[in-house]
């Protein structure tokens, strides 16, 4: 079954905060995403971390590794390879509540066929708990 969300996380040299989002991610309410992390170039043990996640076989996950140019370029590589309905930019420092996939869902299915909206914008959360 196709996943409705892609939660995207660009990362470079981050690999000590991943184990933070994917357990985030594993506590979610719902599980109609997919993990994409791409790697900018990396020169720690992102690659090997990353690796350990997808044996794990906990979630639907994909990884990959580009040259290093930037957050942008991270995630512009990143939109190529999107074939879900939905995406959402979680970077490696940021966090979920655990039900952050539910309500992203919920608010598509409530608004999809609104012709004029393009978008949603949701509050994420920093490592000290504050959300922004």
């Amino acid at each position: 079954m196709e996943k409705l969300l892609t939660i995207l996380t660009p990362t470079h040299n981050r690999g000590k905060y991943l184990g933070d989002i994917f357990k985030v991610l594993q506590q979610q309410t719902n599980q109609n995403f997919e993990w994409m992390i791409v790697d900018d170039g990396s020169t720690d043990n992102t690659k090997e971390i990353v690796e350990s996640f997808i044996e794990s076989n906990k979630l639907r996950i994909r990884y990959f590794y580009k040259e290093n140019g930037g957050k942008h370029t991270a995630v512009n590589y990143g939109l190529k390879y999107i074939s879900t309905k939905l995406t959402v930019i979680l970077d490696s420092d940021d966090y979920f509540t655990n039900d952050a996939v539910e309500v992203i869902e919920k608010t598509y299915n409530e608004n999809k066929n609104e012709k004029n909206i393009c978008g949603f914008t949701f509050l994420k959360r920093r490592r000290n708990g504050e959300l922004f």
